[in-house]
Order: C-alpha cells, then structure tokens, then sequence
C-alpha cells in the first residue's frame, strides 16, 4: 500500500493538522536512540528496509531520538565467534533484535500463528539465546509490547509539551501518536490489532499503556479549564473511556485501510477528545468538519 502524503489544504482538518509530525520529517536516521533496560542505557543503529540493504528513510519508533545517545552503543548486529564485548552488551542487542523480529512476525503472521521459530528466524538467533531471554512467545511478545509503547507515549509526552496552549498540545500530541503507527506499520499492527489476541497478560500490558494516555489526556483537561472556565470537571473514566474508544477505532481502521490511513484521522480524534471534555470548541470543530465533508459529497 503506497504511502499517501498530502499538501497543505483549505477548511476545518487542515486547522487541525497544520503542525508538522516528526513522522512526516524522513530523513535518513543517522543517530540513535538511547533507552533503559535493567539499569543500562544502549543505543540502536537505524534498521534496513526487508529485502533491501539500504538504511530505510523512514522514521522509525526506535531510531526517533529524545535523549542524545550515550558514547557507547549496543551493536545491533554482533561479529561472529566469541565477543569481547561486555555480556550485558551482548544480552541488551540480542534482546533488542529479538524484541524488533517479533513485531515484524507477528505483524506478517499474526500474534496466533506466529511461533518462536518464525521470531528466531527474523532475529537470526539461536533458540537458546531466546529462551535466555524469554520464557516463551507471550512474554517476548509483552515485552516488545512494553519497550515500544512506553518509546510511543514518551514520544507523544514529548511533543504535546513542546506546543503551547491546550488545543495546540492536544493536536501535537494526537499527530505524533498517529505518525509513528503510520511510519511502523508493523508496529501498528502489532500494538493496535494483534495484542488483542495475546491473552490476558497482553491485556494487562495494554490496559497499563492505555492508562498513560488517559492520564495524559485528564492533565491536557485540567490545563484546558485552566484556559476556559466554561469546561466542566470531568470523572476519570471518562478519560479512560476516550483512550479505550480511539484505540478501537483506530484498530478497525488498520484492520480495513491500512496504518497509511491513520494521520488522515487526526481530525476526527481531535474532535472527538475535545468534546469528550466538554471543550467548547469541539463543537465548532465538529459542526465545521461535517460542513467540509458533506461539501466534499457533493
């Protein structure tokens, strides 16, 4: 499915999206990122396109930067024969590719039909160096779950704060969220449709991520009747109710269009997170957004 990026465009979603997503800067990923596991810090060269042995352009969940990487990175890929590197370097890339091999597998298998072989083929491991790591597919499959929805909601975090003014942070932070499912595909299908079929522990996984965004989304509604006195208090439900609400339809959306199609939804979220909270603005932006579209039908 080609990949759909379109130019600035007049009326209400434009309003919405007009802030630049670190997903649409594709540039090709020279640095790393830098992430904790068990107390150590390691950093992650760019992954290659499948098939291909240049380094993909696209911005990748775990090659997006927040912290400068230290000055000793984990190597990805390790030389073959005995290593003179540090153990807990050698367990932190192995892990790493492990972690990146079961979102691609399951992304091609799906979560059912995938098995430890399909990872340790992808990761090109041995099954020994799994199970050092993992005591089966579901915990390697919670674990990627974790790294890189925890990389996904720093990332999110990162760009509300970085706009000013409560509509700004809400559209900054649903672009962000948005751009990386459509810059990872795999990890969009991974996180938003194949969790759903992971068991009970995935469940807690997601029900732990979804929590984030739900507070994240109350303190953006404190921040909003701080500007507004018009907005009501919300209950905490609500908040998770709007988390549980988008990450479903944006699972149906990936389901039948594809991730490509999710930025195009910013609109359509940010409409809907603004009158969960009762922000008067929702209104407005819901009464323009189906003038546009019914425009459009004609």
């Amino acid at each position: 499915m080609g990949r759909r990026r379109s130019g600035a465009s007049e009326g209400p979603e434009a309003a919405t999206t007009s802030l630049t997503a670190p997903g649409e800067r594709h540039a090709r990923q020279t640095s790393a990122i830098s992430y904790k596991h068990a107390g150590l810090v390691c950093g992650l060269v760019p992954r290659r396109c499948h098939g291909s042995n240049r380094p993909d352009a696209r911005v990748h969940l775990h090659t997006v930067s927040y912290p400068p990487p230290p000055p000793s990175r984990v190597p990805r890929s390790l030389p073959r024969g005995r290593s003179a590197l540090p153990r807990q370097v050698v367990l932190l890339s192995q892990r790493e590719r492990l972690i990146e091999a079961t979102v691609d597998a399951v992304d091609a298998n799906g979560y059912a039909a995938t098995s430890v072989a399909d990872i340790i083929r992808t990761a090109k491991v041995s099954r020994t160096t799994f199970y050092a790591q993992f005591r089966d597919k579901q915990e390697c499959f919670i674990a990627a779950y974790e790294d890189r929805g925890t990389l996904q909601f720093e990332h999110v975090r990162a760009a509300a704060k970085g706009a000013a003014g409560s509509m700004q942070r809400l559209q900054a932070g649903v672009r962000a969220y948005l751009a990386v499912f459509a810059d990872e595909p795999a990890w969009a299908q991974t996180a938003l449709v194949e969790v759903l079929a992971a068991g009970r522990e995935a469940a807690a996984a997601r029900d732990s991520i979804h929590a984030r965004y739900a507070e994240l989304l109350r303190s953006w509604h404190v921040e909003a009747r701080r500007e507004n006195s018009a907005v009501p208090p919300m209950p905490d439900e609500v908040f998770a109710c709007a988390v549980g609400g988008a990450s479903d339809h944006l699972a149906a959306t990936v389901r039948h269009d594809g991730p490509d199609r999710l930025p195009a939804l910013a609109p359509v979220i940010v409409t809907f997170l603004l009158n969960v909270g009762a922000v008067p603005a929702g209104r407005d932006l819901a009464a323009a957004l189906s003038a546009s579209r019914a425009r459009r039908s004609r």
